[in-house]
Parts: C-alpha cells; sequence; structure tokens
C-alpha cells in the first residue's frame, strides 16, 4: 500500500468511528485509517490516533480511498507525526509501516511517534535520517525497527519516554549498506528511560538481538562515526545480546550511565555470548553504574577493535560464568593496537571463567594502559591464568608495553576451577613484554581454603619492567597444603628491570608460602617490608641456566622477619 500523494493538511485526526474520505481529518470528521491519515497529511504534519476501543479493535493496515495498492502494509515518503491522545492507540499491521526518502528529496526525513502500542506491527525505515520515538511500546514482532542507511551522511533514533520492548524476536536493526558517495557519516542512537525484555525468544529469521549495528563496507572505507548514549536502560530476560557493533569502519563514542543487565538466558553461538560487542576500527565507550549479573554463559563486555579506549565507574558485576574456553566473563578487551582500560570505584564478585575470571585484557601488537582504582573483587574463579585478571596471556600476542597504576585495589577469596593436572591460576596474571606496573595501596586476602594460587603473578618476555608495590597488604592464611608463591615477578631476558616493594606486609600459615619469588633478572629493593610465618621470605631464583656474566643487584633496609623456615635465600 503506498502512499505517495501530497497534502497540506497540517493535522490529521484518525478514530474508530471515522470515515475514510477525499476530506477527512479534521477533529469533528475524523478518518478511519492510517493508511488514508498518511495520504491526507502534508509534509512535517502530525497525526493524532484516537485510542478509544483500539485494544480491542486495533488499527490495521486496511485501505483508505486513492491508495495504491503496489506493496503490503503502508508506504510512507514523507516526514510526519504520529501522536496518541484520549488514551493510548493500539496498532497491529504485520505487514509493517515502510518509510522510504525519495530519491533527490532534498527536505529533511524525520519521523516522530508518541505514545503507541505496536502489536506484530514491524517499521522499515530506508535512508530516514531522524526517528524519534516517545512512550511506545513494541510486542510480538519479528523485527521490531529495521532501518537501511545507504544514501544519507547523518542518521540519529532517539527512543525515550518510558518505551517498552517485548517479545520480540529482534528490536533494532541498523544496517549501513555501501556508501555509493564514499564520504564519511555520522550514525547517532539515543536511547534513555526504556526497557527490553524476554526478546529473542524465537528467532523468526532475524537473529535474536536486542540492538544491532552492522555494516556491508569494508575496512578501509571513509569512516563511519558511531554516537551512542545510552541512560537509564534495562535490559532482562532476553536471549540474544544487547548491542552488537560489527562495523570495520567505525568511530565510536558510547556513554552507558545506568543500564541494568541481568538474566539473559542460555543460548548458545558466538554472538549470544557476548551482552555488548564492539568490532571497530576505534572503539571509545565509557559505563557508569552499569550493573550486569546472573547472566549463564554471557561476557559482560567484549571489545575486538584495533584501537580502545574503556571506562568503566561505579559499576557493578556479580555471579557472571562462561565457558571455558572463553576469557573474561565481565570484560574481555582484546585489541590489534593500543588500547586504555581504566575501572573506577566498581565491585566484581563471584565471576568465573576459563581465564580472567573476571576480567581479560590484551593489546598484541601495542600498547596497553591498564588503571585499577578503588576496585574490589571477591570469589572470582579461572581455570587457568588469572582467577580474577589476566592480562597478555593469549597465543596471538601479549601487549608491547603494560602502563598503569592500580590503587586501593581489593582482592579477597580468588579460587581455581582446575583439574589435577592443571596448574592452578593466581589471582592477577600478568604476561607483557615490558612496562611500568604500579600496585599502591592493594590488600590480597585469601583465609579459606580453595584452589587458587598465588596473589600477583607477573612475567617479562622482552624488554624493562619496572614494578613498584607499596603500601599493600597479602594475607593468605589458608589451610591449603600447596606451598606456592604469593608474588612472583619473572623474567626470560636479562636485565629484567627492577622491583621495588615498600612498606608492605606479607603474611601466611604454617610456614607454607613463599612471600617473593623474584628473577634476579631484577634489581631487586625492600623497605620496609614484614614477612610473617612463611617458609621463605624472599626467594631469588633464576628459572633458567645462566648464560654469560649475571651479576646481582638486592637491596634488603629496615624489614622484618618473622617465624620464617628461611628469611631469605639466593640461588642461580
Amino acid at each position: 500500500m503506498a502512499v505517495t500523494g501530497r497534502s497540506d493538511n497540517v493535522d490529521v485526526y484518525v478514530s474508530l468511528h471515522g470515515i475514510d474520505t477525499k476530506t477527512c481529518g479534521s477533529q469533528s470528521l475524523p478518518c478511519r485509517s492510517m493508511a488514508q491519515a498518511v495520504y491526507r497529511v502534508g509534509h512535517g504534519g502530525n497525526i493524532y490516533l484516537d485510542g478509544r476501543g483500539t485494544k480491542k479493535r486495533p488499527y490495521g493496515c486496511r485501505k483508505g480511498r486513492n491508495i495504491l495498492m503496489d506493496h503490503p502494509g503502508i508506504y510512507v515518503n514523507k516526514s510526519l507525526t504520529v501522536r496518541g491522545f484520549y488514551s493510548t492507540p493500539h496498532v497491529l499491521c504485520t505487514d509493517g509501516f515502510h518509510f522510504q526518502k525519495t530519491n533527490g528529496e532534498q527536505l529533511t526525513f524525520a519521523l516522530v511517534l508518541s505514545g503507541i502500542d505496536f502489536q506484530q506491527t514491524p517499521l522499515n525505515c530506508n535512508d530516514c535520517q531522524r526517528i524519534t520515538i516517545h512512550n511506545c511500546s513494541f510486542h510480538n514482532t519479528s523485527r521490531a525497527l529495521a532501518i537501511k542507511i545507504q544514501n544519507t551522511a547523518s542518521f540519529q533514533l532517539d527512543i525515550k519516554g518510558n518505551s517498552t520492548f517485548r517479545n520480540n524476536s529482534q528490536c533494532i536493526n541498523v544496517l549501513l549498506l555501501n556508501n555509493i558517495r564514499e564520504k564519511s557519516r555520522d550514525v547517532t542512537l539515543k536511547i534513555k528511560d526504556t526497557e527490553f525484555e524476554k526478546n529473542g525468544l524465537y528467532r523468526h529469521g532475524t537473529g535474536r538481538d536486542v540492538i544491532i549495528i552492522r555494516s556491508y563496507a569494508k575496512k578501509g572505507s571513509p569512516p563511519v562515526y558511531i554516537h551512542i548514549f545510552f541512560c537509564r536502560v534495562k535490559s532482562s530476560y532476553n536471549q540474544g545480546p544487547f548491542l552488537h557493533l560489527d562495523v570495520s569502519n567505525a568511530i565510536t563514542n558510547e556513554t552507558f550511565v545506568d543500564v541494568d543487565l541481568h538474566h539473559h538466558g542460555e543460548r548458545h553461538g558466538k554472538r549470544n555470548r557476548r551482552l555488548y560487542f564492539s568490532h571497530a576500527r576505534e572503539t571509545k565507550a565509557k559505563f557508569i553504574s552499569l550493573t550486569c549479573h546472573n547472566n549463564p554463559k554471557k561476557q559482560c563486555i567484549v571489545v575486538q577493535s584495533d584501537w580502545a579506549n574503556i571506562v568503566i565507574q561505579n559499576s557493578t558485576f556479580y555471579n557472571q560464568s562462561v565457558d571455558s574456553k572463553y576469557s573474561g566473563s565481565c570484560l574481555s578487551l582484546a585489541v590489534s593496537f593500543n588500547a586504555s582500560l581504566r575501572i573506577v570505584n566498581s565491585n566484581f564478585h563471584n565471576n568465573e571463567a576459563g581465564a580472567g575470571g573476571s576480567i581479560f585484557a590484551d593489546s598484541k601488537h601495542g600498547f596497553l594502559k591498564f588503571d585499577l582504582t578503588n576496585v574490589i573483587f571477591s570469589k572470582c574463579k579461572a581455570v587457568e591464568y588469572g582467577c580474577v585478571i589476566s592480562i597478555g596471556r593469549t597465543a596471538k600476542g601479549h601487549p608491547k608495553s603494560d602502563r598503569g597504576p592500580h590503587r586501593n585495589v581489593t582482592v579477597e577469596q580468588w579460587e581455581g576451577n582446575n583439574g589435577k593436572r592443571t596448574p592452578r591460576c593466581i589471582a592477577i596474571d600478568v604476561l607483557l613484554d615490558g612496562g611500568i606496573v604500579t600496585l599502591e595501596g592493594s590488600t590480597f586476602t585469601k583465609e579459606m581454603l580453595s584452589r587458587g594460587d598465588g596473589a600477583f603473578k607477573l612475567v617479562t618476555t622482552g624488554g624493562k619492567s619496572n614494578i613498584t608495590i607499596s603500601n599493600c597488604i597479602f594475607r593468605d592464611i589458608s589451610m591449603d597444603a600447596r606451598r606456592g608463591k604469593i608474588v612472583h615477578i619473572a623474567s626470560v631476558n636479562g636485565n629484567a628491570g627492577m622491583v621495588t616493594i615498600s612498606n608492605s606486609f606479607m603474611e601466611g600459615e604454617k610456614n607454607r608460602k613463599i612471600a617473593l619469588f623474584i628473577s634476579p633478572k631484577y634489581h631487586i629493593k625492600l623497605f620496609n617490608v614484614t614477612f610473617n610465618s612463611l617458609k621463605y621470605g624472599l626467594l631469588a631464583k633464576s628459572s633458567s641456566q645462566k648464560k654469560g656474566p649475571f651479576p646481582m643487584d638486592i637491596f634488603i633496609d629496615d624489614c622484618s622477619f618473622i617465624d620464617n623456615t628461611y628469611d631469605a635465600m639466593f640461588a642461580l
């Protein structure tokens, strides 16, 4: 049903008691069908739907007079606003609404929907420039909102005002087609006060994504600038991803404030295991007051871009678990080049993965800046590396450099989920070529028996690493039969850098543990460190046979050794 006529009517009214005529549309003589109202309204005009009686008799795709029967559904090629009045109007049109900008049309093509309940009614928009949805609901649709962008330079979607999406197979699909003009484009998504619930239960060939943004453009194509702002958004009991962004030529700027992701289903498949996914040229994303919990076999945040800058602030992650072949149940950051990750004032509890129980981070060909401040980890576990955090442990490479201070980090009761033949995981496991690592004012405590091993391990594979640990407490007093190492710092090359530990306390239980196991290839400085109830306070031992001259440089000042089997031992 193609609606292509032009009219100068600014306001057109529709009612179940109206009649479709050539002159209908006034409040006293309303039209009966939405199709006739679209035909009667002028460009940029308003259609008012009377909601009375539509819950039992929803508006459909009923044809009006002078409507062309070329296509199913209702086709629209002009900007308009559709609003409900008196009460919420209900619309049921299985063939859907199709908004198509006319080639060569110079006027802005914009759509506004306000206060409407859409049931089994897909909205399809081709080259729309702006869509605003306010206080609308979408139910039981294979794909609620499908957007194709090809011949327009900019697009913006605004959803707000307590809008809801329920029981749809897919909610929002944005497809970027090849741009024949070969110019950059801007795409903006703003979603506020919106709830997505129980979507993706039935696939219907459309996928199960809540929101998907994808492109057919090649990696070297002109950039697409994607701006995303979500605020007070809830996503629960959905089967597919919350946001799947796969645009290889995109440069993104994303902000998520007060977003709650919980109880997503256990659907299998690569896409379905990630709630937020970004594959772009550059990803810049900030998560503020994000809550992600109780999503079995799903990772909260996965970034696989060339460059990335991620900030997580005032957020909570708990009861997250993924299969043992995946790393980072809460965050997996694996970029090709440089990455920055900053986590502030956040909590991670009872999360589990194959490696990096809560967090995995790697930049296989570049630099990684990783900053933790005021972060608490408790009862996190992994099968292999990093019960809590794993950095750089991947067959594809590890960071050339890791820079970043970690301040006021609390790690409690980390655990391994390994078998008898698998080495026990370390709480924080770092593998890098070289860099600067600072751990300040932090506490590592393991009091109950667990299959977790030490608190911190760092291995330098190529360059130099300068490691500074100050004002920290390490207490491993669990009744663990294995001895293990609380802090393990190793290197595979000579002159590995410097390790400085000051104003810190290290305690074991019944002389089972090694407090510090440090390769003598580092310059070692200890200031005001207390060692209590340990097998070894300091064990400086080379992991490989010495090749050529190898001077040792160890400085110990004002340290206390209490009730240890060996205070210090040095072995080459």
